[in-house]
């Protein structure tokens, strides 16, 4: 329950913090927006996970009422029932959070079917008309396409029409309907923090700007500023959750005086991602897991003690035209030549064999039914199951299909050339 708490206090506040800095002429790119959002629910997936586990959550309010009990003088409680609701008062409150979510589904559902059932004619590939008094948008999937009211795309020059085009096709090309359909099911169940309302409308904001930009590529940037001001008289509100609109009318004052000095080209900075934000929230998230329980196995568990195979005198074939095809890198620095008469040259080291292998791994933390699953050449093979078989793994922790790469090195000397090295060792 405090993990809840703590989570969507977390969301609010970078909601907050997202509402206060989309300023006129200051915004994040798109893709900033999208890490802020996974920032914010993060923590409140793994909250919601933790409350799904009825064991850890009755562990953590058993100890919550002692803590309390001994500040109560000082913060006026005797006890930590209210947080700790009975459960009744929790089935009921999570009743009323899924009707409210689960009509907001449903309404959002049926307003975008709504959008795809308008009856439209095609004027020129992807391009459709409506008879709806409704701003341009683009539409995504099942039929990605752009979609203008009839009347205002009768009323538009070539220029202004070309214009239109490049800003929602650029919306089709980076799939910012399909990705706004995503953000609005996510709105939708977290309704009950405006928070994530917040960033999502950062994120909206950020990529009408961005396909603002793609229109003024080839054209001017008055010119489009025209048609920006026509947009904002031809087209009413909207009725129906246009996924994307370039008419300024569809968005709050403040972002259109934004969007009209970026077109005017007007002082615009994009700012990075605030890393400080993502740290936290992963950060967050991570102790919310280490609340939940004992972290999960890895998938291959990683070994406690790990013998280097043997590399082999020569390697006979690897040089061989049926032999595995392989890039030989290469790390080499320039040595000087001696005093005592040593050459200068180049020294160091190419890669020369790679070798993956699989194994099990039994209770006792030994390596079991090694194999090889490939190999740039044969005479890495032996070795290699050499190697593995002298791995110590935790005991107590079985494993089954582990696979690992083991990779080999070949030295060189200075004054030896790599590939010299190699076929003399391939010889």
């Amino acid at each position: 329950m405090i993990a809840l708490l703590l989570s969507q206090l977390w969301l609010l506040g970078l909601g907050l913090w997202a509402l206060r800095s989309g300023t006129p002429c200051k915004d994040y790119s798109p893709t900033s927006w999208l890490a802020l959002i996974g920032a914010g629910i993060a923590p409140l997936a793994t909250a919601s996970l933790l409350a799904l586990r009825p064991d850890m959550a009755e562990v953590v309010v058993e100890a919550l009422p002692a803590a309390l009990q001994t500040a109560a003088p000082s913060v006026g409680l005797s006890d930590a029932a209210w947080l700790a609701p009975s459960p009744d008062i929790m089935r009921l409150a999570l009743l009323v959070y899924a009707v409210v979510a689960l009509w907001l589904l449903v309404r959002l559902g049926a307003r975008t079917l709504a959008l795809h059932r308008l009856p439209a004619r095609e004027v020129e590939p992807g391009v459709y008309l409506i008879q709806a008094d409704l701003p341009p948008f683009a539409l995504g999937l099942p039929r990605p396409r752009v979609v203008v009211a009839e009347q205002l795309w009768e009323s538009l020059s070539e220029r202004e029409r070309a214009m239109l085009l490049a800003h929602e096709r650029s919306h089709l090309s980076r799939r910012d309907p399909e990705v706004t359909g995503l953000l609005l099911v996510l709105q939708s169940l977290l309704w009950i923090n405006p928070g994530m309302r917040w960033l999502v409308a950062g994120w909206r904001r950020a990529v009408e700007i961005r396909a603002d930009r793609a229109a003024l590529q080839d054209h001017a940037p008055r010119d489009y500023a025209a048609l920006f001001a026509r947009l904002a008289r031809a087209s009413a509100a909207p009725s129906l959750p246009v996924p994307t609109a370039c008419a300024p009318n569809t968005h709050p004052k403040g972002e259109m005086t934004m969007r009209l000095k970026t077109i005017l080209n007007e002082t615009h900075t994009t700012r990075r991602t605030p890393i400080a934000a993502l740290l936290l929230g992963s950060v967050l998230s991570l102790g919310t897991i280490a609340a939940a329980g004992p972290a999960a196995e890895l998938a291959e568990p990683m070994p406690i003690k790990r013998v280097p195979p043997i590399m082999p005198a020569s390697c006979p074939g690897l040089l061989d035209d049926g032999a595995p095809a392989f890039d030989f890198a290469t790390i080499a620095r320039k040595v000087p030549a001696g005093v005592d008469g040593t050459p200068g040259g180049y020294m160091g080291w190419s890669d020369v064999g790679e070798v993956r292998v699989k194994f099990d791994v039994d209770i006792d933390g030994v390596p079991q039914n090694i194999s090889v699953v490939s190999a740039n050449a044969d005479c890495f093979r032996v070795p290699s199951v050499a190697s593995v078989a002298k791995w110590r793994f935790p005991a107590g922790a079985p494993a089954y299909g582990v696979e690992n790469m083991i990779r080999y090195r070949l030295a060189f000397s200075p004054g030896e050339k790599p590939m010299e090295a190699i076929r003399k060792f391939a010889g």
